[in-house]
């Protein structure tokens, strides 16, 4: 194991600057592969060496899965020292300041977070209680729409296109039909959220923002407990995260901010590059330290992606380079049409690896779209290579999975109605919307938790028998609470085996014994199963966070169990973790297989062997960008392509067709302009190879076969 004063002494001096740099603003420009994780990392063990207090550092980072990879990191540089460093998500962290304190905001503490589907659910309500009738695709783009102006900053108490300052009129956007429901939905969505105690992913920021800035005991606790901020990613921020940010900043400005202003491309989630390249002005004076060396790719790969990017005029200025040689030129082909690209393209990657043994997980297609990926597909699929598309449902996001979590939150949090209502009718159990209401709203009434109320229903103004079917319901879960709270310290105690019986006899077991099909009572089973041992998982790890003999290392784990206890604590940690899937099972998932993704997908990885497809005007830069957003989103496709290009570590080859089938005709294509912007050097002598598919007939009598036989 490499020494502390070896990693140190390691460092190039642009990072040992970053390094040991201590008070006053820092912000650190790390170019692709340059090693920004490992300064972030030495930098806090630095402080840790110092002798500050873990508790008072602060590292936010964008994804749950960059936030367990540096705690490890941190672990492994400082020991158990470094448990105590707070690592989150900016989500995370909102979640875990507002349970302390959103009561003094007017918030309940036991808040529900709302996903995606649940978010879509209660919109539609509030639609329909306006008289609005949406159709299939509105409610995705109206909860886009209204989470960007979230995270543009704009407040839920007055009407996003009513707002006279111009400053927040330029946030709003494009006015389109879409914009004009959101509007009408804006206010009635958001005090329909507060009246069930519930917040979606950006109101846990809005509200966050709002504690922080007029609560001023609770903005100094924390000011004064966060003495070092590190923000990794930083060009991903929006002027939401920048509020907060400068909220917890406290008088002593000891910020640290790492990311690339080249590799900001997440406009449409409102991630604003004006907040990394401002920076240095908006937190003067500041030093500014440029990490430029690539420890990732080949001189040529990188002489390209200078190229490419050295073209934007809103960027910092820096050159990517190396020390390694130059490798590879970087091949451009040129592909008769787009049947063509996918085949050569399947057949360079088949030779790769049955001629030259590479690993099939050590190559990566990149796209700008997503339906791009089919002739690929077809053409791997074609000679038996095994590939894997990036993305699709998760595990979480199994109905199955979210009955289960849904009774689980009842256990933990008995007044949460959103839970109460997903399954108190679960299996049918004679308890329609109407009965449902009936009954929450005599709980009400009464003051009561409603699981508290179910366990003892009579009187309820329901028949007889759905009251029974109440009682029988709640009983389990009411019982499980004081049990899980009482036995998670217990080393001898079954925590997740009482949850997972409370969850089979209020409703899963019936669930199960109702279900025709031999395979879905296992599925059933397995879910239950799978889910418990996750929280199983999450005891242990608060086990032996208890017993650390540091214990003010340890507090951070601690600190995730609120009064609520550990199950309320859990279900936070999934639904604030976007990556659900567990790590190692990705691994496992990819292992053997190419790897399909988007350009955005891919932003953070890298791969020995890159193919950059469909390099065309209307692709990249795509043409929605062409038609709708001018200068500002050309760059911003340039900064995807760059994102592309520094993906590769060996060998890179782009691709474009010369033709694409529109509508049974073959419509001529344009190659994209940014492929003139990448020096000859680096692709050899010639700009371009422009290749006919030598197999085209081949392919195409196959997929004529395969077209003959699906069913008409």
């Amino acid at each position: 194991m490499v020494s502390l004063d070896q990693q140190f002494f390691g460092l190039n001096p642009a990072q040992r600057e970053a390094v040991f740099h201590t008070n006053g603003p820092l912000l650190v420009l790390a170019g692709a592969g340059s090693g920004k994780t490992r300064v972030v990392t030495l930098r806090i063990a630095r402080l840790l060496l110092m002798g500050e207090a873990p508790k008072s550092i602060l590292a936010v980072t964008f994804t749950n899965k960059a936030a367990k990879e540096m705690k490890a990191r941190l672990v492994e540089l400082s020991g158990r020292a470094a448990r105590g460093v707070w690592v989150s998500t900016f989500h995370s962290l909102c979640a875990r300041l507002l349970r302390r304190d959103a009561h003094r905001i007017g918030l309940s503490s036991s808040f529900a977070i709302l996903d995606e589907g649940d978010q879509r659910a209660q919109l539609l309500t509030v639609a329909r209680s306006l008289g609005l009738q949406l159709g299939e695709k509105e409610p995705r783009m109206l909860l886009s729409r209204i989470g960007y102006w979230k995270n543009q900053g704009l407040r839920t108490d007055r009407s996003p296109l009513g707002i006279d300052d111009e400053v927040i009129r330029a946030r709003v956007g494009r006015v389109d039909d879409i914009a004009m429901i959101a509007d009408r939905l804006w206010m009635p969505y958001a005090s329909h959220l507060r009246a069930l105690s519930a917040v979606d992913f950006d109101d846990l920021l809005l509200y966050a923002r709002e504690m922080l800035e007029t609560v001023a005991d609770v903005r100094k606790r924390y000011q004064a407990l966060f003495r070092y901020l590190h923000i990794d990613e930083y060009q991903d921020t929006n002027p939401l995260q920048l509020d907060i940010v400068a909220q917890l900043c406290g008088p002593h400005r000891n910020l640290a901010v790492v990311g690339d202003d080249d590799q900001a491309i997440y406009s449409f989630r409102g991630a604003d590059v004006e907040n990394i390249l401002a920076f240095d002005k908006n937190f003067a004076p500041c030093t500014v330290v440029k990490l430029e060396e690539n420890y990732r790719s080949t001189g040529n790969i990188l002489d390209a992606a200078n190229g490419v990017i050295k073209t934007n005029t809103t960027r910092k200025e820096k050159t990517l380079f190396t020390s390694g040689g130059p490798g590879d030129i970087v091949e451009v082909l040129g592909l008769a049409d787009g049947d063509a690209e996918g085949d050569i393209v399947a057949e360079r990657i088949h030779k790769l690896v049955t001629e030259a043994q590479v690993l099939p997980e050590s190559i990566a297609i990149l796209y700008r779209s997503s339906p791009q990926s089919r002739l690929f597909e077809e053409g791997l699929r074609l000679r038996g290579v095994p590939y894997r598309v990036v993305g699709g449902m998760e595990f979480f996001q199994r109905k199955e999975v979210k009955d289960t979590l849904a009774l689980m939150s009842c256990i933990a949090r008995p007044d949460d109605e959103l839970s109460f209502r997903r399954v108190v009718n679960l299996p049918t159990r004679g308890l329609g919307e109407k009965a449902v209401a009936t009954f929450i709203a005599w709980a009400r009434a009464r003051g009561q938790h409603l699981i508290d109320a179910a366990a003892t229903a009579e009187l309820t103004g329901l028949k007889p028998q759905q009251e029974a079917t109440l009682r029988k319901f709640a009983g389990p879960l009411l019982a499980a609470r004081p049990r899980v709270l009482a036995e998670v310290w217990d080393e001898n105690a079954d925590v997740a085996g009482t949850v997972r019986i409370a969850v089979l006899r209020a409703s899963l077991q019936a669930v199960i014994d109702d279900e025709a099909e031999l395979e879905k009572k296992e599925k059933w089973r397995e879910t239950v199963d799978e889910v418990c041992d996750a929280f199983a998982s999450f005891i242990d790890n608060l086990r032996e966070a208890r017993t650390a003999p540091d214990l003010e290392a340890s507090g951070v784990v601690l600190g995730e169990v609120g009064p609520e206890g550990p199950l309320a604590a859990f279900l936070d940690r999934l639904a604030l973790d976007e990556e659900k899937d567990d790590d190692k099972d990705d691994e496992k998932k990819a292992k053997g297989r190419v790897q399909l993704m988007s350009l955005h997908a891919s932003k953070g990885l890298e791969f020995p062997y890159i193919f950059l497809v469909g390099l065309e005007e209307g692709l990249l830069p795509h043409r929605r960008v062409l038609e709708e957003s001018g200068d500002r989103g050309i760059e911003e496709e340039r900064r995807l392509c760059y994102v592309g290009i520094t993906r590769a570590r060996k060998v890179l080859t782009i691709s474009h067709a010369l033709h694409r089938r529109k509508r049974h005709e073959l419509v001529p294509r344009k190659r994209s302009r940014f492929l003139d912007d990448i020096p000859l050097h680096a692709q050899g002598k010639l700009p371009e190879a422009v290749i006919e598919d030598p197999a085209a007939d081949f392919f195409a009598k196959m997929r004529a076969r395969f077209d003959d036989k699906k069913p008409t």
